[in-house]
């Protein structure tokens, strides 16, 4: 309600001229600007979050290149455990798709 009512009046203080709107209201102080959670409207929707999303898709890529065992690239790549085949050993810390999703299946 409170989100519905604060972003309909943002919407009308740029429709207006601001010499038509009351000198009080033509001010944009910093509650202008303060952004609304959006953490609440992706769980009243079940819509998962860009971090979510990515971890989500990370994992599913991951398990299929584990099962499979295509593309062979990309398997060849992953240092599997001899000990337990469902852990994967992690290199150096880096940015690459194979050392996030190894950490994110390991977690």
């Amino acid at each position: 309600q409170f989100a519905v009512t604060h972003f309909s009046t943002a919407l009308n203080k740029f429709k207006t001229c601001a010499r038509t709107r009351i000198f009080e209201d033509q001010k944009l102080d910093s509650s202008f600007f303060d952004k609304e959670p959006s953490k609440p409207l992706f769980q009243t929707n079940n819509i998962l979050s860009l971090f979510n999303l990515y971890t989500y898709h990370c994992i599913m890529e991951i398990f299929k290149i584990l099962k499979f065992h295509y593309p062979i690239p990309l398997y060849t790549s992953y240092n599997i455990s001899k000990r337990r085949q469902t852990t994967l050993i992690l290199d150096k810390p880096s940015q690459t798709f194979i050392y996030r999703s190894a950490a994110l299946w390991n977690a």
